[in-house]
């Protein structure tokens, strides 16, 4: 007999006491009711505080947005843009590697094409579609130049 197998005769009310006593770290990854309701709340209020740690290796906000778009985590950025659009909307002044974007989404676009993350560019487009947020798409990334000079 399979564990599979094992673990679908044991009677409902057995699973419902085991699931209270296992670990919440084992419950994210079983569905997205639980990491909708745990992890992303947790970011989230974690990440007002400053770096995150424990679970997440001390990783920044940024660093974590970077690592969703390269690997094209469309779930999860969905998510993310969910929550924090309007405030990335009304970050003005983005600069990132040399380069100043008018804002933290036009950033958020040009990774996405760097990166060749489709899934997650196309979740910006319908999110501003979906919500009827119209932006001015003839902006210019302008090319910071801080290099001295004799």
């Amino acid at each position: 007999m399979d564990v599979l197998d094992k673990i679908n005769t044991i009677p409902m009310d057995v699973v419902l006491i085991i699931k209270e006593y296992m670990v919440v770290d084992t419950l994210l990854i079983t569905n997205k009711k639980y990491y909708e309701g745990n992890i992303m709340m947790e970011r989230f209020n974690i990440f007002k505080n400053g770096p995150i740690c424990k679970r997440f290796y001390n990783i920044s906000l940024d660093t974590y947005i970077n690592r969703i778009i390269k690997n094209d985590l469309n779930y999860i950025f969905q998510l993310l843009i969910k929550h924090k659009y309007k405030h990335w909307i009304r970050l003005k002044n983005y600069k990132y590697r040399g380069h100043k974007f008018s804002n933290y989404i036009y950033f958020l676009e040009q990774l996405c094409i760097i990166s060749e993350s489709n899934k997650c560019r196309e979740i910006v487009v319908d999110y501003e579609k979906n919500n009827s947020i119209v932006r001015k798409k003839h902006k210019k990334i302008k090319r910071i130049n801080n290099r001295w000079t004799n």
